[in-house]
């Protein structure tokens, strides 16, 4: 999937970078503020050509203007708020103990690599990505330390995680456009988003809690360990994207899961999946195998119907079925498939060890499309579409049949 960045802007932002000097990775440059005072820094402007805001190399160093990939040291026990509306980027972000809370306000470029951001204060450091574009790059995390949950990231413009990056241990709040690429993970963050969130390359959700209420969507190789995502908008799998076999997702009220872009040959795996009232699966002819399903009162599953096959949903461990009956509709999309005398497979929970409260009668189909005829059957552990012909059909075939059956009783 082709992330939705203007490419323009990201090619001056990555021809910006190569002028920059070499990567001088020893050198530390400490927050002095506009008193210049590195054990009481607070607010202030970081940019390229402020000369009294840094010392070099210790808290008594020289007063310096910033030098690009340099290791930005913040110990100022006032802490504040800091501008950044320059072209910057950091070999890294170390926050000391002392340091009180400082907001980052980033307005531009800003690229963190190294080992990304470090704290060790339990005073709440916020980086505000305000219309700009943020990156990290190499192996850097976006929170590590001692105190990394008390990092917090608020995206309003692009954030970027690519190389083998990490959000690590952050809060972040996404409002607009958030992209895991290469080999980059969501570590152990906690992400509420009302933006785009986007997992591309081998990405990997990694054990992060994720909030959806826009768009969420898993592409190319994307995989996951045990994250927990609840989904209040539009979650969507493409691609390749498939092992999230320790993941848990509940697909709650007035949300969609899709999978029918997926092109994953073996199917998408799922730890488990919750379906409430008035969610809807959308399986299209993609292969879903979830370890536990909840079907929800309410609930809505559709699949598409080729002439290959259509979707269908494996329980490997436990189902759990509705409370009352037809609470889970059916519908099914005719993808050139939709034949009389035709069944196929929807869902099959042979293998699961746990089945509670799963019938017949909690399935309801809706009607199919063209007006063709069709009913919903469970034989043991398997839920099946039988597609039949139309009443009218069948009785024209009935009196049709009549004259013949006379004539060779005369015989």
């Amino acid at each position: 999937m082709r992330y939705s960045s203007p490419l323009g802007t990201v090619a001056l932002a990555a021809s910006l970078l190569l002028t920059f000097p070499p990567r001088l990775s020893a050198q530390i440059l400490y927050w002095a503020g506009t008193a210049g005072t590195v054990a009481t820094a607070g607010s202030g402007t970081w940019d390229s050509n402020t000369s009294t805001t840094w010392r070099d190399n210790s808290p008594t160093g020289t007063l310096v203007k910033w030098t690009q990939n340099r290791t930005a040291m913040f110990a100022g026990s006032a802490g504040g708020s800091i501008a950044i509306g320059d072209v910057i980027t950091a070999d890294a972000l170390q926050i000391q103990s002392t340091a009180g809370p400082f907001t980052l306000n980033a307005s531009s470029l800003l690229t963190i690599g190294g080992a990304g951001i470090s704290n060790q204060s339990t005073a709440l450091q916020t980086l505000n990505n305000n219309l700009g574009i943020l990156t990290f790059t190499g192996s850097a995390s976006a929170a590590s330390g001692s105190q990394a949950s008390r990092v917090r990231i608020l995206n309003n413009g692009q954030l970027i995680f690519e190389g083998t990056s990490t959000a690590g241990g952050s809060g972040l709040t996404n409002a607009s456009d958030l992209l895991f690429s290469e080999n980059s993970s969501a570590g152990s963050a906690s992400i509420t988003s009302t933006g785009q969130v986007s997992f591309a390359g081998q990405s990997n959700v990694a054990t992060a809690t994720i909030t959806n209420n826009s768009l969420l969507t898993f592409d190319e190789d994307a995989s996951s360990g045990a994250a927990a995502i609840t989904n209040h908008a539009q979650l969507n799998f493409s691609g390749n994207a498939r092992n999230f076999a320790a993941a848990s997702i509940i697909n709650n009220a007035g949300s969609a899961l899709d999978l029918s872009a997926s092109t994953a040959t073996a199917g998408v795996t799922l730890g488990s999946l919750s379906n409430a009232a008035d969610a809807t699966l959308n399986l299209g002819t993609s292969r879903l195998i979830v370890a536990s399903m909840s079907l929800l009162d309410g609930n809505a599953i559709s699949f598409n119907l080729s002439p290959s096959g259509t979707g269908l949903i494996e329980i490997t461990g436990s189902l759990f079925g509705n409370a009352t009956a037809s609470g889970t509709s059916i519908s099914i999309n005719d993808a050139g498939g939709l034949s009389v005398g035709r069944t196929v497979t929807l869902l099959d929970w042979t293998s699961a060890a746990t089945v509670i409260d799963v019938q017949q009668s909690d399935f309801s189909l809706q009607p199919l499309p063209g007006g063709a005829q069709g009913s919903l059957r469970v034989q043991g552990k398997t839920l099946f579409l039988d597609v039949v012909p139309e009443p009218g059909t069948a009785l024209l075939a009935l009196f049709g049949a009549l004259p013949l059956a006379v004539l060779r009783r005369r015989r």
